[in-house]
This record gives structure tokens, C-alpha cells and sequence, in this order.
């Protein structure tokens, strides 16, 4: 299995990942959402931020483009808050249908600042593609946890926390303790 955040750097229309990961012979994938949810329709980012290089500081942003950005999350949530799930039931059958199972849906719907809609938006669309889980970078917030673990067990799916560099031997222990639908999604590369 693989996150198709692994091909990032080539094109990355659905069918375009759903070929690589045959030409790969992956047969399990977390499928992050951003492609998913640009070919499913979602509104398009107005504002073209310039790539951000790490250590250089964070790029101002104008009142005016702060307020586009904000008119932009806000379509976005309603966007996320009515699509069908019926384009993410195809995407299932497609990648399915050629031997690719989706375990995991990461979708950039599940911060502290997305609201509940869009979380469960984001649990339904896992389940319409056949997933079992959710999966987010392990929030700081303890409150974010609980606040997920809640909403994923009345949705009856599960949240994988990812952690990266800020991983240790008890990083996921309040998120574990909140809720049986708080999960480790373990990337360990």
C-alpha cells in the first residue's frame, strides 16, 4: 500500500494515480483529497499563493486577498456540505474494478477550523470510496482529537493520526484515550 501523496510530483488526475498504482502493482492506497475533490467539482482557489521554501518567512497577505481566501473556504465548505456522494461511490467501483482498494481518505477536511459539516463530509465521502477511515496530521490540540474521535464514531468510521518528526513512543496516547475511532496511521518512512 502507499499514500498517493507518493506521486505528487506527476500529474495527478484520479485515473493518473489509479495507473500508477497499477503500474506500480499497489494494490491499497490512502488517497489524498485534493485531487479527488478537483475532479468532483470543488470550487477553484481564486488566489495563486507562490510555492512556500522552507525557512523563509511566511508571505503577507493583502486585506484583500485575506478576504478572498475566506470567501473561498467559505464555498468550499458548502461545496463539501451538499456534493453527491455519488462520484465517490464511481471512484470506489473504478479503483476496485482494477484490483486497488482505498483504505483511507485524507482529505484537507478535518482541521480545527473546518467545520462540522465538512468533517463529516469528509467521513461520508471515506465510506462512499470504500474506506474505512479518515486520516489527518496528529493535531497538537487535544480538544481537535476528541472533538474528531466524537464525530468519527457517530459516523462510524475511523481517524488515523498521522505523525511525522513529532512522533514518539506517546504521541497518540490522549488521542487513543478519547475515543475507539481515534486511530495511528503509522508512517514510519
Amino acid at each position: 500500500g502507499v499514500t498517493t501523496y507518493s506521486f505528487r510530483s506527476m500529474p495527478v488526475h484520479p485515473d493518473k494515480l489509479l495507473q500508477y498504482c497499477i503500474d506500480s502493482n499497489i494494490n491499497a492506497v490512502e488517497l489524498k483529497g485534493d485531487e479527488v475533490e478537483d475532479y468532483l467539482g470543488k470550487p477553484v482557489n481564486p488566489v495563486k499563493m507562490q510555492p512556500r521554501v522552507p525557512g523563509q518567512p511566511k508571505q503577507e497577505l493583502s486585506e484583500e486577498v485575506k478576504a478572498q481566501l475566506k470567501q473561498y473556504k467559505e464555498q468550499v465548505a458548502a461545496w463539501r456540505e451538499s456534493v453527491s456522494m455519488d462520484g465517490f461511490t464511481e471512484l470506489r467501483k473504478k479503483f476496485n474494478a482494477a484490483g486497488v482498494y482505498i483504505f483511507a481518505y485524507k482529505p484537507n477536511a478535518l482541521a480545527a477550523d473546518n467545520t462540522d459539516g465538512e468533517v463529516t463530509y469528509a467521513m461520508r465521502a471515506a465510506k462512499a470510496l470504500g474506506a474505512t477511515s479518515v486520516s489527518v496530521e496528529l493535531p497538537s490540540d487535544p480538544a481537535q482529537t476528541k472533538r474528531l474521535g466524537e464525530l468519527a464514531e457517530k459516523n462510524k468510521v475511523y481517524v488515523g493520526y498521522h505523525a511525522h518528526l513529532q512522533a514518539t513512543e506517546t504521541a497518540w496516547d490522549t488521542a487513543l484515550a478519547q475515543s475507539p475511532n481515534n486511530t495511528i496511521n503509522l508512517d514510519c518512512g
